[in-house]
């Protein structure tokens, strides 16, 4: 399966070239704010509205790291607001098993689109287990569909975005916008 990165033409996209490097922002990061929202419940303690901490949600979103790529080169939308307007580029990996080598693991697959707000029970996590944590990170809004949007997902204790090495080989190409500036 082929996956595409745009980006704007900055020294950081030298740099992924350079080093083999992707960054997996936090959610936190993101340019919307409901990306990765989901719905706190508490299986041990029902009662319990954990929806209301807004620090523990923060917490979350702030353990999680999540590389998107699309599905769709040809996407004028794509090439408008991640593509810089066409001035920047392009890149095609290649989605082989060794594609990212990230130490502690990844989940990855497609994102799936609607209304649903996955739930997250706390006291899973609680224990360790951040399983579903990764999993509702692959649930985005029907608004965003245009994006054929597919995630690779790391859970880091470690809190904020981080770089994460690409197996080189399985970079395909590089594809300039049709405004790029060919010098830069």
């Amino acid at each position: 399966m082929k996956l595409y990165k745009f980006k704007s033409v900055t020294d950081y996209t030298w740099s992924i070239l350079e080093d083999s490097e992707l960054y997996f922002p936090t959610p936190l990061e993101f340019n919307d704010p409901y990306d990765c929202h989901v719905k706190l419940i508490n299986t041990q303690h029902p009662h319990l509205d954990c929806n209301d901490n807004f620090k523990t949600i923060n917490n979350l979103k702030s353990v999680i790291q999540i590389l998107s790529l699309t599905e769709n080169v040809t996407s004028k939308f794509m090439w408008t607001f991640y593509g810089d307007e066409f001035k920047g580029i392009c890149f095609e990996f290649e989605n082989h098993e060794d594609f990212i080598q990230s130490p502690d693991g990844y989940y990855s697959k497609g994102v799936i689109y609607g209304t649903k707000v996955p739930e997250i029970d706390m006291a899973k996590l609680t224990r360790g287990d951040v399983d579903d944590l990764a999993q509702a990170n692959f649930y985005k809004s029907k608004d965003y569909e245009r994006e054929e949007e597919y995630r690779f997902i790391t859970c880091h204790g470690d809190k904020g975005g981080q770089l994460v090495k690409f197996n080189p080989k399985c970079l395909k190409r590089l594809i300039l916008g049709p405004f790029c500036n060919q010098e830069e």
